[in-house]
């Protein structure tokens, strides 16, 4: 337990704050550059590829734009439900226009690793932090430590219960080294400066977002604004400032099982001037002015654990008896017998009695008690089995033959489950079982439960406004029935 735990209200869920938000590029839960903060079930996994193109007009002095092919691979784990770590690889080729020494291409890779902490403060807002290393490189495949940059973020999420939408917030600062790659500026040629993504500068990180599921999609929306810091730095309007939007599928029915394929298509638009890009000019960032990505996210998560029915508690055992004063000795006799099921099993460890004298059958359900002469009711009470009672006539001196069939004990079972529009809404429903008549209605979540005998149903789901169904369903003795309904508009 964490110490954000305390802070908790009874019922809720660490692990359910923002849950539908979807993997980043780095395989870890974001939009797309905004990180979220949000728990997740520990020995999560998520691998994620994307791709894309970007676009950059030309600069002063240029002849035509730049091109840019870039990918990434991250694999992102949650080792524990409020820390989790990702470890990616950004790819980039750049096509640059002629200049004095002719047309140029650039490939660069850089490797990223980070680190998360997570934790809900309440069952809406979850609070967090992040550090983050890059380790860039002049020339794919080559990296250079000494260039290394770190960033450091904290992180809130408000997601309101129940209106699948999210709203995160990224706040931050990197400590960049990255224009040690470059041991000359002044004699790197332009495009190779727009490729590298080197900077003389440290920057402050802003970003917020939201993210609105509807149905199978998520839909996305962020703003990041990178104002770097120091001498000769380029104007906050000129340093990196971006718009981003799409949108993410779910290709597998999370309802169905917890590993989850998700797609996702969105776009990026550079919203700043550009920094200068001569031989004079300070190294600076920049990226695309408009960029296009393709990616897909692969989750692999443990199901949730399920809660067993509680086993019946044992019978009470009966006191042995008591010890009566002296009195005038009572005619006595001996019943004999043995206790089986309604299967044919013997059953141990009945208790077999009249009033307060009782004994335990043996393993093989057999039984010896000694009771005072004429008529008696023997009481038969054994764990799983209706209690039973047999007539018999105790004879003084003799033995009587006393065998009973116990019936077996019916447990209820349990038809739960979710009742919600086809846009992930939960619905206010009314749930039917037939030909029984018993009927229910669906919390503020859209769940519902209730307890029925064993056997075979046709459950009525029905909501106002929206076409109801019917459902065969089979319950089974002292066990869980699921069923869930995505209710279309309509009568």
């Amino acid at each position: 337990m964490t110490l954000l735990s305390w802070f908790l209200p009874a019922g809720a869920r660490a692990d359910e704050v923002a849950s539908f938000v979807g993997a980043g590029p780095a395989g870890l839960p974001a939009l797309a550059r905004v990180n979220v903060a949000a728990p997740r079930r520990p020995l999560q996994i998520t691998a994620a590829a994307s791709g894309g193109y970007g676009y950059t007009e030309a600069q002063p002095g240029e002849s035509g734009a730049h091109h840019r092919g870039f990918g990434t691979l991250g694999v992102g784990v949650q080792p524990l439900r409020f820390l989790s770590g990702s470890i990616s690889l950004e790819g980039r080729y750049d096509k640059h226009p002629d200049d004095a020494l002719g047309a140029s291409s650039t490939g660069v890779g850089d490797p990223r690793i980070a680190a998360r902490f997570a934790e809900a403060v309440s069952s809406s807002v979850a609070l967090g932090g992040q550090l983050g290393l890059r380790v860039p490189g002049a020339e794919a495949p080559s990296v250079r430590f000494d260039a290394s940059s770190v960033d450091a973020h904290a992180l809130a999420t408000i997601a309101p219960p129940g209106a699948d939408l999210a709203i995160a917030f990224d706040v931050g600062y990197r400590f960049d080294r990255s224009a040690e790659v470059v041991a000359n500026p002044a004699r790197v040629r332009r495009g190779d400066r727009i490729a590298l993504h080197a900077s003389d500068f440290d920057a402050i990180l802003l970003g917020a977002g939201a993210s609105k599921r509807v149905g199978r999609l998520e839909l996305l929306g962020e703003l990041t604004w990178e104002p770097l810091l120091g001498s000769n730095a380029p104007s906050p309007l000129a340093s990196p400032f971006r718009f981003g939007a799409g949108t993410r599928v779910q290709i597998s029915d999370p309802g169905v099982t917890p590993e989850g394929i998700q797609a996702e298509l969105r776009a990026e638009i550079g919203l700043g001037r550009r920094p200068g890009t001569l031989p004079a000019d300070p190294l600076a960032p920049l990226e695309p002015r408009v960029a296009f990505v393709l990616g897909f996210r692969f989750t692999r998560a443990p199901a949730r654990p399920t809660a067993e029915p509680a086993p019946p508690p044992p019978p009470p055992v009966a006191p042995p008896p008591s010890t009566p004063p002296p009195v005038a000795p009572v005619a006595t006799g001996t019943v004999r017998g043995k206790i089986t099921g309604d299967r044919g099993e013997p059953i141990a460890n009945a208790q077999v009695g009249v009033g307060d004298k009782s004994v335990t059958t043996g393993p093989d359900g057999s039984f010896t008690i000694e009771l005072p002469a004429g008529k008696a009711s023997l009481t038969v009470k054994a764990t799983g089995y209706e209690d039973s009672v047999m007539d018999v006539e105790v004879v003084a001196g003799a033995a009587a033959t006393a065998s009973v069939t116990a019936k077996h004990t019916i447990k209820p079972g349990q038809l739960r489950g979710l009742v919600r529009a086809f846009s992930g809404k939960p619905l206010a429903a009314t749930i039917r079982v037939e030909p029984i008549g018993v009927e229910t209605k669906t919390d503020a979540d859209g769940v519902f439960q209730v307890d029925v005998p064993p056997g075979s149903y046709e459950v009525v789901v029905q909501a106002e406004g929206f076409a109801g169904q019917r459902r065969r369903m089979q319950v089974e003795e002292n066990g869980v029935t699921i069923l869930n309904a995505d209710l279309r508009p309509g009568k």
